[in-house]
């Protein structure tokens, strides 16, 4: 029996599904945090060792009040961000686009709101083309790793 063939069979009574020599993973549902979950865990993330701790909660904020992906909260800038329509355009990378290679429209939640009018605070500098969230924070591993467990496993238990 070939190698490929017993990874094959390993992966199916395992229970992946997927296409001859393909593996997909099969999603699984997840649950997200309440609202107090959410916000203990965007505390813990602020009160980190790191010079970049307030950042890296931004971060994750920002993710989850817009339900962007990383790539998108990227190539956000102030531009985007239409306080009178109360609503973000997303484009995406400028080369990739979107996830689906469309532009669309996110309306802004009060957090989002809230979050935004803070950040303009701090930056009262920033030009229209500048991205909202620092291009680091998005490159940093450790951000996007906590940003990430925002959203809990299925059946896990959440305290």
């Amino acid at each position: 029996m070939g190698g490929k063939f017993r990874a094959y069979s390993a992966a199916k009574a395992a229970g992946y599904a997927f296409r001859p020599f393909i593996l997909r993973i099969r999603h699984h549902a997840q649950v997200l945090p309440i609202p107090e979950q959410f916000e203990r865990f965007v505390a813990e993330v602020e009160k980190g060792a790191s010079r970049f701790s307030r950042s890296c909660a931004d971060l994750v904020r920002f993710l989850a009040f817009g339900g962007f992906r990383k790539g998108e909260a990227a190539n956000i800038t102030w531009a985007d961000v239409d306080r009178e329509k109360g609503e973000i355009v997303v484009r995406g990378d400028v080369v990739t686009g979107t996830k689906n290679w469309s532009v669309r429209r996110v309306p802004m939640i009060p957090d989002m709101k809230r979050l935004l009018q803070r950040l303009s605070g701090v930056r009262p500098d920033a030009q229209t083309g500048d991205p909202v969230m620092l291009y680091g924070h998005l490159r940093d591993h450790h951000s996007v790793e906590m940003a990430q467990e925002v959203t809990f496993a299925a059946g896990e238990k959440t305290t």
